[in-house]
């Protein structure tokens, strides 16, 4: 009876399924008409699976849709079942082809996704948050591996519920993280991780990637996960090195594990199992059934049939946990090590080793935990009978007691290996062994009371009875809180500490291969980047410097020329003076000799000071300051009548303005005696031209006098019974570029001077003044900002003294 109903239900069931499949509409399913392209198909797919993921979409029925719509994306973008479809239709075919998916499908993302994706169990996806936050820190002390797919991606999706399922789970059970991540949702990770195609699985040591290559089985990612692994975390032991293996123990205080098997190496299962104690254990491994090893096999008894596991403390002789090959899964080897993880009396290397031993209490803590310390050292007599007797007692106590570290644990701690931290216990030094019992009430303060130490120096039998009075002593201290004192406890340092100099040589190799792996998971752009980058700095820097030094030197150049300019000035000056009379008041000031510190006359004392600032533009200077002129370089004439009254006002004001120029070593500020040298300021004039010089057919300049406002005929003509020409270029300045053969002029009109005679003299029609130095220093700004029309000439004339015979030599 009941077989028949159950048929009937079956076939109800599948007739309602072949009913769903008929009527089944590929086109409706994805909201696409008939003539719809394929990249139509495609973007349509892909927008719908994002909307109606399972991870992403909470409502009922996403996941029917989200299957559905697989189902129609696998006909229409299949051109021969689209043409089938669209010809055919319904077919039995079809009906097999899609209730397979469907099954497939389901089975995908509900009972596999229940395994993979759940928070439950290791193996499930991450988010980019996750990446940064647990996956990263974790994979200092565990290895990741870590499979990269896309919901496109049909391989990815074979792989993922087939054979990675299966090689997986084996993996995570021997204690490797596995995790999947989705690029399809989460593409910043596959982008941290330098993915560039799906499916890729992943290896991840310390923040460090590895790429896994060859097909999917257990042992391959075995074999992979063990390529990145420390080389060094199982020893291999033999008859010759056991003994230093195992006594190493009184140095660095920590338990040895030896596993004696017939592999010729470690096992993955024990070298992750090393990985994750390797702070407290060292591990070693024994290769049975080897010449080199028969000693050893044979001191302790080991069978040869199969993988035993030694555990030592203090005692050499005699392993503390002896565990054989039939009760050696992995979670009988973890609950092995994880409880002896430290000697039977540990010795304070570190402030770790102090705070897990005996861990100060968090919020309220209803019971005491005491920690019973010794404090001794090696050169004390004593010691090795106190620290022996102790280990034995502490030894005998715990396999009688089992409960006894849940309120009472043991250490010891040496006094030169930690002055600062046994000082802290007591006032005063400590010069011999002592015993007490400490109760931490936080990260520093601890209650202290001293115990009586003597009978830890009888023989055994003696110790063993007091041992139990003390023991019973402590249980009721922790009852009832009687302490001696409160103290505030010192840090420890580490004493297992590499030297800093290993601390730095283990900090570069470890910055070379995080960069060496960073540069092998680099795409082609990213490399050439990063290629250039070194090159385009190498170039900078050499600009930077060239570019500095060249400044040096023309700035090393530029002050020998002033100098030189200085001393020609000077030396010109003292010829002329011996040839031509002068009043007393010009010999004052021309003759500016350092050595001389009279008291001149204000104006005289002024044009004294403000000559230091610039140099006078001599026929011998003339070549280096403008015809040999350097590019980029500017030099400023003031014209000056040497013969006017109120020559010291305009000196004064020019060097005003200019004593801020005089500091870019680009400019070069000069004067120049109109009245000697007019010659050549009426050649500039009559030859300059407002656009760039260019030659007629003749081969001569065009005259371009009539663009400065004046009649040269009258101004320029200078003679000796008539001032007034050279009174009108006194105060004009001139900014020549050398090299470019164009000049700025700047004519004093309209200005006011700071002398009455002086404005009179040089004033214009001019209804509106200002001030000599405040329009100078604006043209001046004008002119290095390229904002003043330039003059231009074809070739700078020379330089020569006007006088009447040369006058008459042209005639």
């Amino acid at each position: 009876m009941r077989i028949g109903i159950c048929s009937i239900l079956h076939a109800c069931l599948l007739t309602s399924t072949l009913c769903e499949t008929i009527n089944f509409d590929p086109y409706e399913v994805m909201s696409l008409d008939h003539s719809a392209s394929q990249l139509d198909v495609r973007s349509k797919y892909k927008k719908l699976v994002k909307e109606w993921h399972p991870d992403k979409n909470k409502s009922p029925n996403a996941q029917e849709k989200f299957i559905k719509i697989q189902q129609a994306y696998e006909i229409l973008s299949d051109e021969n079942k689209r043409e089938q479809y669209d010809t055919g239709g319904y077919t039995g075919d079809n009906v097999g082809q899609w209730h397979h998916q469907s099954e497939s499908f389901n089975f995908r993302y509900s009972d596999f996704s229940h395994d993979f994706f759940s928070s439950q169990g290791s193996s499930r996806t991450i988010s980019i948050h996750d990446y940064y936050t647990r996956i990263l820190p974790d994979s200092h002390h565990t290895p990741h591996l870590i499979y990269v797919y896309s919901t496109f991606c049909a391989q990815c999706i074979l792989w993922l519920r087939t054979t990675w399922h299966k090689a997986a789970s084996d993996i995570e059970n021997l204690g490797v993280a596995v995790y999947t991540v989705d690029t399809t949702f989460t593409s910043r990770i596959a982008v941290s991780l330098g993915v560039t195609r799906v499916p890729t699985i992943i290896g991840m040591y310390k923040e460090k990637i590895y790429y896994f290559k060859g097909q999917i089985s257990r042992e391959e990612l075995k074999f992979f996960i063990n390529s990145f692994l420390p080389s060094n975390l199982v020893t291999p032991i033999t008859d010759d090195n056991a003994k230093s293996f195992l006594s190493a123990i009184e140095l660095d205080d920590k338990p040895r594990a030896l596993l004696f098997s017939e592999k010729p190496t470690a096992t993955l299962l024990y070298r992750l199992m090393a990985l994750k104690y390797q702070r407290y254990i060292k591990f070693g491994h024994v290769k049975l059934n080897d010449e080199k090893t028969a000693g050893l096999t044979k001191a302790y008894g080991v069978s040869t049939t199969g993988p035993t596991l030694l555990v030592f403390k203090e005692n050499v002789g005699k392993p503390a946990v002896v565990l054989g090959s039939n009760e050696m899964p992995r979670g009988a080897i973890n609950e092995i090590l994880s409880s002896n993880k430290f000697v039977v009396v540990p010795r304070l290397t570190s402030q770790d080793v102090f705070d897990e031993v005996c861990p100060a209490p968090y919020g309220t803590v209803s019971s005491v935990r005491l920690c019973m310390i010794l404090v001794s050292d090696n050169s004390f007599m004593d010691h090795a009978v106190i620290s022996g007797n102790l280990k034995k007692l502490v030894e005998e106590a715990e396999s009688k007691e089992e409960n006894l570290n849940e309120w009472l644990v043991f250490m010891q701690v040496y006094l030169s290996k930690q002055p600062a931290f046994t000082s802290s216990l007591k006032h005063g030094e400590i010069d011999k062994p002592h015993l007490l019992l400490l109760w931490r009430r936080g990260n520093k303060m601890s209650s202290v009371k001293w115990l009586d130490i003597d009978f830890l120096k009888q023989p055994y039998k003696i110790a063993k009875q007091e041992f139990q009075v003390c023991l019973r002593m402590a249980l009721e201290t922790a009852h009832l809180q009687r302490f001696q004192s409160t103290v505030s406890l010192s840090p420890l340092i580490d004493e297992l500490a590499p030297f800093f100099v290993l601390q730095v040589l283990q900090t570069m190799v470890d910055i070379l291969e995080t960069t060496y792996g960073y540069i092998t998971r680099m795409g082609e752009k990213q490399f050439m980047t990063l290629l250039m980058l070194p090159l385009f700095c190498v170039f900078l820097f050499h600009s930077l410097f060239s570019s500095e030094e060249e400044e040096n030197v023309r700035n090393t150049n530029r002050r020998r020329q002033q100098t030189k300019y200085t001393a020609a000035s000077k030396t010109y000056k003292s010829e002329n003076d011996s040839d031509t009379t002068e009043t007393e008041e010009d010999v004052e000031n021309i003759n500016l000799d350092e050595a001389s510190k009279e008291n001149l006359s204000g104006n005289t004392s002024i044009l004294r000071n403000k000559r230091d600032l610039v140099s006078e533009l001599l026929p011998n200077t003339y070549e280096t300051a403008v015809l040999n002129q350097t590019r980029g370089h500017m030099t400023v004439i003031l014209l000056l009548d040497e013969d006017s009254d109120n020559r010291h006002d305009i000196m004064q004001e020019y060097c005003d303005v200019m004593k801020v120029f005089t500091r870019d070593p680009k400019i070069s500020v000069t004067y120049l005696d109109v009245r000697k040298y007019s010659s050549w300021y009426n050649e500039i004039r009559r030859s300059s031209s407002a656009e760039p010089p260019q030659e007629h057919g003749d081969g001569k300049m065009e005259d371009m006098s009539s663009l400065h406002g004046y009649d040269f005929d009258k101004v320029n003509s200078f003679d000796d019974r008539t001032c007034e020409p050279i009174a009108k270029a006194c105060g004009t300045v001139l900014a020549l570029n050398g090299a470019r053969h164009w000049y700025c002029i700047f004519v004093p009109r309209g200005v006011k001077w700071s002398s009455r005679e002086a404005a009179q003299n040089l004033a214009e029609h001019s209804t509106e003044q200002e001030s000599y130095n405040e329009a100078l220093s604006c043209w001046m700004d004008r002119v290095r900002e390229g904002q003043m029309p330039r003059l231009y000439v074809r070739q700078w004339p020379g330089l020569y003294v006007h006088s009447e015979e040369n006058e008459e030599e042209e005639d």
